[in-house]
């Protein structure tokens, strides 16, 4: 991942799945500290899914992703 001190998150390669079935494949995404963002998808895309694991009620499968520079991988999960 690049320089992190620069995102406020920041997601690579994201995968998830529940059981067999596969709903999240290499998502990236980098927001800045201060700034917004918006995910747009239809019914059943992952959204959700992914807002679960950026904000640690998921665990992450796949990937890295860091909140404030720190790794969710340190965060405890529900």
């Amino acid at each position: 991942m690049a320089d992190s001190s620069l995102w406020a998150v920041e997601a690579e390669g994201v995968g998830y799945s529940y059981g067999r079935k596969r709903v999240l494949e290499n998502i990236s995404l980098r927001v800045e500290e201060g700034g917004m963002f918006c995910i747009l998808g239809p019914n059943g895309s992952g959204k959700t899914t992914l807002f679960k694991i950026l904000s640690t009620i998921f665990a992450l499968q796949e990937g890295e992703v860091s909140v404030a520079g720190r790794s969710l991988r340190q965060f405890p999960t529900p």
